[in-house]
């Protein structure tokens, strides 16, 4: 099986060396190997076609985790939320 790891790379936007090139060609096989060889799905684990938007109810757990340790990781933080760069400029009209 030929997989073009140069190619995907570039659609992923990651840096490949040449060195790299074979190693993931061999594994990147594997992996799709092993794909074709998953069962099949069977039919009673899928969502009833009549009610497919049928959802599981939404069950509330407590977090063992503080506020202050789940932010502690952020690169941001201000006012106890996750500070995030701009990704829309503001509009002129």
């Amino acid at each position: 099986m030929n997989i073009d790891i140069p190619h995907i790379a570039k659609l992923a936007a990651l840096r490949v060396e040449e060195g790299e090139l074979a190693d993931l060609q061999r594994d990147m096989a594997e992996i799709v190997q092993m794909l074709v060889h998953l069962p099949k799905v069977q039919e009673q684990v899928l969502p009833d076609a009549a009610n497919a938007m049928m959802l599981r109810e939404d069950v509330v757990v407590p977090s063992e985790c503080t506020p202050q340790q789940l932010l502690q990781n952020a690169p941001q933080v201000h006012a106890d939320c996750v500070v995030v760069p701009q990704t829309m400029q503001e509009s002129e009209s």
